[in-house]
């Protein structure tokens, strides 16, 4: 027997078996997900956003590094570990990979 056994084998004589709907999952359509498909709002608030981003990370960059060798280091390794990829046994059809660098972002 493979999976879960049928409703039937529980109905009792005379009943009706309940069918389970099916469900398809459909990607969005690619005209949904361009810059003109958002709400002038959305356009606005994402806008926003990147330039709260932008001035963040303009804002708060550091002007000196004490370690500049360290830092270097650290960031050729980061790329490193980026390209190296796991596949992940979660379907075997799904082809789900994560990156090692996550497991260095997790430690950190």
């Amino acid at each position: 027997m493979q999976g879960w056994p049928s409703a039937r084998l529980f109905a009792h004589a005379g009943e009706v078996e309940i069918a389970r709907p099916e469900t398809r999952v459909t990607p969005p359509r690619a005209d949904r997900l361009g810059w003109e498909a958002l709400s002038w709002p959305a356009q606005c608030y994402v806008a926003l956003v990147m330039v709260a981003g932008a001035s963040t990370l303009v804002a708060f960059f550091p002007t000196a590094y004490p370690r500049p060798v360290l830092f270097a280091a650290l960031i050729v390794l980061a790329c490193l570990t980026s390209l190296w990829k796991v596949n992940l046994p979660i379907a075997t059809a799904s082809g789900s990979t994560l990156s090692v660098s996550y497991a260095a972002d997790l430690m950190a």
